[in-house]
């Protein structure tokens, strides 16, 4: 599938009222996965993590953009 088709896809959905739920999975650290935000986004996102899982996200009412990252060992 193209980039056109899948932004095809993406339009037909937010017309139809649909939630955005953006996922990013290449980040290894914090700030690449903080840089990927910024790239995609043009802003800073939030930290967060659970008991599997780090991220950096941005979110709005309907349109979420989440960059996972493993976490950083010290």
């Amino acid at each position: 599938m193209t980039n056109e088709q899948k932004l095809e896809i993406v339009k037909k959905a937010l017309e139809k009222g649909a939630t955005i739920r953006i996922s990013l999975h290449d980040p290894k650290t914090h700030h690449e996965a903080a840089e990927a935000i910024r790239e995609v986004c043009g802003c800073n996102g939030k930290y967060g993590c659970g008991e599997e899982a780090h991220w950096v996200e941005v979110k709005e009412e309907d349109f979420y953009v989440t960059a996972f990252f493993e976490e950083e060992t010290k």
